[in-house]
């Protein structure tokens, strides 16, 4: 049986822990029910997964009002799978998440609908969460700064939360996996302000890595049937096939296996690289890789976001010399105000040209980029990140 240590990029992995943590990466062609619930079968068969309590919180990646067509959110079929086998067992399911911008119920009820999970769930008869009322603080630190981070009180009163993601890139963390997806347990508001507070790739990577800490989960499920490459993980992101179903225990470990899929060391993932630094959930000598092998699934084309330069031997001020500055294509804009109303900097404002970012106030967390429904965010990437892509590319 195949276990990460067995891919080069992922040596490390196996020499920064005792105990054993497992992987299961299973193919799945298509989102046919029939295909869908046989992958989902092979999962549950290989995973231990450890009992769930009669009460479920489901926590899918709903980021967008989106097609299932689109690959932008998780697939309502997949959600149905699992509605299935929890309905078995007696389980009382609710559905929830914070997608980007408002949290509001006429947003929420609009994401259910487009995204075709209103449809599914009225089919299982479960239960919309409304995740954004009953708020309560948590208090963290980070590099020796405080922040507030507040969330539904409601969650508390789940025995057991099911974590599926979307294999998507992130323009600022170069992969939105299971960590990340968590994010959105978050009230909408919380989560703006905190992109401002910490807008590093480091710190926010931290504050990621936090937020997980906070909500354990039973169980972790990755959709990467199809997925999103390039400038993702908004519209202008591209479709990309991928033909797996993926599962752990430990998100950490899981998004480490699926950032190998990306043909990419799975350090330049930072929740990957702080999450392997701060030991978290991943003390495992050895990642067990269960179902079938990584290597055919490897996509050697596959395209990163070319706002992507992450190494921790390069220095923050580097960093900045290769920050990028972001445009309204002001041609396609249909000025929604999305991005207006959802800047955590306050960067986007009208002209008598039309909307405009201020590079001053820009923080480079790229919510403008993720939530336009028209594509209309641009990057000029300055010359000094082109020539560190250009040597890296150069050196492999």
């Amino acid at each position: 049986m195949p276990t990460i240590a067995d891919y080069t990029c992922l040596e490390r992995v196996s020499k920064m822990s005792s105990k054993n943590s497992q992987v299961a990466i299973v193919k799945c062609e298509n989102y046919e029910k029939e295909s869908i619930h046989e992958a989902m079968a092979r999962i549950f068969d290989l995973i231990d997964i450890k009992s769930c309590n009669e009460k479920i919180l489901i926590k899918p990646n709903l980021c967008l009002p989106a097609h299932p067509d689109e690959a932008l959110t998780v697939h309502p079929e997949v959600i149905s799978c699992l509605c299935n086998i929890f309905n078995k067992s007696g389980s009382k399911i609710f559905i929830g998440d914070n997608p980007v911008g408002s949290s509001d119920k006429v947003r929420i009820d609009d994401v259910w609908k487009k995204t075709g999970f209103a449809e599914m769930a009225l089919s299982h008869r479960v239960q919309k969460a409304y995740l954004n009322k009953n708020l309560k603080k948590s208090v963290g630190v980070i590099n020796g700064e405080s922040y507030d981070m507040y969330f539904s009180e409601d969650i508390s009163s789940f025995g057991s939360i099911i974590n599926v993601a979307k294999f998507k890139t992130h323009s600022l963390m170069t992969f939105t996996g299971c960590v990340k997806n968590l994010y959105g347990l978050l009230a909408g508001d919380s989560k703006k302000k905190l992109h401002k507070q910490f807008s590093s790739k480091d710190n926010f990577a931290n504050l990621l890595l936090d937020v997980y800490d906070l909500f354990p989960c039973s169980l972790h499920i990755m959709d990467a049937v199809y997925g999103i490459e390039g400038n993702g993980p908004g519209r202008e992101g591209k479709k990309r096939y991928i033909g797996v179903l993926m599962a752990s225990q430990d998100a950490v470990v899981l998004d480490l296996v699926a950032s190998k899929l990306m043909n990419i060391d799975p350090y330049e993932v930072p929740t990957n690289y702080w999450g392997m630094k701060r030991k978290m959930g991943t003390d495992s000598e050895i990642i067990e890789v269960l179902g079938d092998d990584v290597e055919p699934f490897v996509m050697h084309d596959f395209k990163i976001p070319d706002t992507t330069v992450y190494n921790k031997n390069i220095t923050e001020h580097i960093f900045q010399l290769s920050r990028n500055f972001l445009s309204i294509n002001t041609g396609i804009c249909r000025e929604c105000e999305l991005c207006c109303h959802n800047c955590p900097a306050g960067a986007i404002d009208r002209n008598e040209d039309g909307l405009y970012i201020d590079d001053e106030k820009c923080i480079c967390c790229m919510t403008c980029r993720e939530i336009c429904p028209e594509a209309a965010i641009q990057v000029a990437i300055p010359n000094f990140m082109r020539e560190l892509k250009r040597i890296k590319n150069r050196n492999k």
